[in-house]
């Protein structure tokens, strides 16, 4: 201020002096297109604000809004300015993802050959998953390669912050169909003529000892086995590889048979065979497969078997002699027996014998055994000899029925008083058997006077002349009873 001195005036003055402090602040680091972004200004110490959000487009806004026009990582920057000179600028950065809603996409490719690959190349997303995962080199990644065999549908899922998208590409494959002659064999010192079908041009190899190597039929001799590989250029330019092997023998066939055997009637004999390339069995009709070195013959009569063995160098033929035997036994007939009596069993014209069952029997494992059964029982004997031939036969026994014979009640009577036994049965051959005087020993009713306790056995015996018996006991009471008349 003027005071009207003409003194210098004396002031004091008094400055702030501060920092320009830059920041951004987003809610998220990502913006889903078509949405527009809002950036959050939250500097301090300017007063002017130079955006770039990193396509091309600026603002002077505080707190711009920007819309992005395609996907992509963007550097925003934002430099904070003092207009007044006072402060220096300073910038501050920020990195944000673009996304776009359903943007999935995989570039064509074109059509491969067999064997080849195809680069696939996806967008539009952060994460990738391929299916099907066969024949790819990566099912994760955004850019494998894939190799299938045929045509193939290919589909990825492309996952970012704003969701997931889905593509699908058909990766063609052309239907090529190359293929050689089987593999063969041939004698040394022969030719060989080779064909590749399938294509308009043909490269073999390896080529020595081959004439033509680029033909479809080229002819070679070689001097030992050998795998003959071709390149076959297809209509549509593809070349595949197909080979074939062409097998060099040096001999005629070295058979190996089986020695001469011995088979029981109605049997079949596994038979195994080598040498040569292919066997040829006589007679037929006897053998499963005449082509096969293993196969089973089922002769019925001994036979004399041959096999041609052959190969490229020619037929060797050999023989061996299957001979057929068997067991021919013979056995007792079916009988009939008394209950209780022994029935004589016997198998003939074999080595070994096995009575089934076994129940009764004396002597089970031998030719001739002894049964006394209880009931009525069928007998089987398998017969075989020393090579394991066997017969099975069967003998019935069976059993008459056993004569009826009651020899009465037992009996309780006086000493010296005449008692009358009493047996009854149906059979008219009887007798007594007893230690007393009887009356008679060929009745049913015989009489005697007791002096003591005794048995008495009725024997009977039908016209099968089975006997069957019963016991009647007579009890003697001896006390003596003495009777006196009163007069």
């Amino acid at each position: 201020n003027n005071n009207n001195s003409t003194n210098c005036n004396l002031g004091a003055f008094k400055f702030d002096l501060a920092n320009i402090t830059p920041t951004i602040s987003i809610p998220f680091p990502y913006v889903c297109l078509p949405s527009s972004y809002t950036f959050n200004n939250n500097s301090s110490g300017g007063n002017a604000y130079e955006w770039s959000f990193g396509d091309g487009n600026t603002s002077t806004d505080f707190a711009p809004s920007h819309q992005y026009s395609d996907t992509g990582n963007y550097q925003v920057q934002l430099i904070v300015i003092d207009t007044t000179g006072c402060l220096s600028p300073y910038t501050a950065y920020l990195s944000i993802d673009v996304f776009k809603l359903n943007n999935a996409i995989i570039t064509q490719t074109d059509t491969i050959c067999p064997g080849d690959t195809a680069q696939l190349t996806a967008s539009g997303g952060v994460t990738y998953q391929w299916t099907p995962i066969s024949y790819l080199t990566n099912s994760n990644a955004s850019n494998p390669k894939a190799f299938p065999p045929v045509t193939t549908t290919y589909q990825v899922v492309t996952t970012d912050s704003c969701g997931s998208d889905t593509a699908q590409i058909i990766i063609e494959v052309y239907n090529e169909n190359v293929s050689t002659i089987p593999d063969s064999t041939i004698c040394i010192g022969n030719s060989v003529q080779l064909k590749a079908f399938g294509g308009i041009n043909y490269s073999w190899h390896p080529s020595p000892d081959m004439a033509n190597p680029n033909s479809q039929t080229p002819t070679t001799t070689p001097t030992s086995t050998t795998t003959y590989f071709v390149d076959v250029t297809t209509l549509n330019g593809c070349i595949l590889l197909d080979s074939v092997k062409i097998n060099v023998i040096t001999t005629i066939p070295l058979p190996n048979l089986p020695s001469d055997t011995l088979i029981c009637d109605g049997d079949s004999i596994n038979i195994s065979a080598s040498g040569g390339s292919s066997i040829l069995w006589s007679p037929a009709n006897i053998v499963a497969d005449e082509f096969e070195y293993n196969t089973f013959a089922f002769p019925s009569t001994t036979t004399m078997l041959t096999a041609d063995f052959i190969n490229a160098c020619g037929v060797v033929q050999d023989s061996f002699l299957i001979e057929v035997t068997d067991v021919f036994p013979s056995i007792v007939g079916d009988t009939t027996i008394c209950p209780g009596d022994t029935a004589n069993l016997w198998a003939s014209n074999a080595d070994f014998y096995q009575w089934i069952p076994n129940s009764y029997l004396s002597h089970p494992d031998s030719s001739n055994t002894l049964s006394i059964p209880s009931e009525q029982i069928n007998y089987s004997v398998i017969c075989s000899n020393t090579i394991g031939c066997s017969k099975t036969l069967s003998v019935n026994v069976n059993l008459y029925p056993e004569p009826y014979v009651y020899a009465g009640a037992d009996l309780n009577v006086y000493y010296g008083i005449i008692t009358t036994l009493n047996g009854t049965t149906e059979m008219d051959t009887m007798y007594w058997e007893s230690l007393d005087s009887l009356s008679c020993i060929n009745c049913l009713s015989p009489s005697y006077i007791p002096e003591s306790s005794s048995e008495h056995i009725l024997f009977v015996q039908d016209t099968n002349g089975c006997i069957n018996s019963d016991t009647v006991n007579v009890y003697v009471n001896s006390s003596i009873y003495i009777l006196m008349e009163m007069a």
